[in-house]
């Protein structure tokens, strides 16, 4: 057998079936030779195998933009919890702090 042309196009592996995530340039019912190559992100957990397939495909960033921001602590955010009534919306806070009611 003899290798004409080589595509690589990364794929996903979802119920027993090679997926491409790319459309390949072949023809309907063309024979072809896979050859696999595990990534690193395969070993990844789940929700960081999708992050890493959506950045792949060039429909997500491969690191969220943060703009410096960097998430509270537990501590922090049930201080915060704590600021927050029960019962009343969370916008209407923000609209009353702002008129400065």
């Amino acid at each position: 057998m003899t290798t004409q042309e080589i595509q690589s196009v990364p794929a996903i592996w979802e119920d027993g079936v090679l997926r491409p995530l790319l459309p390949l340039a072949l023809p309907e019912h063309a024979r072809v030779h896979i050859t696999v190559a595990v990534t690193e992100e395969a070993l990844l957990p789940d929700r960081e195998q999708i992050q890493a397939a959506l950045a792949l495909a060039g429909l997500s960033l491969v690191e969220p933009v943060t703009y410096g921001l960097k998430p509270l602590s537990p501590e922090a955010r049930a201080a915060l919890a704590r600021e927050v009534p029960p019962g009343r919306p969370l916008s209407l806070i923000i609209d009353e702090e702002r008129e400065g009611l």
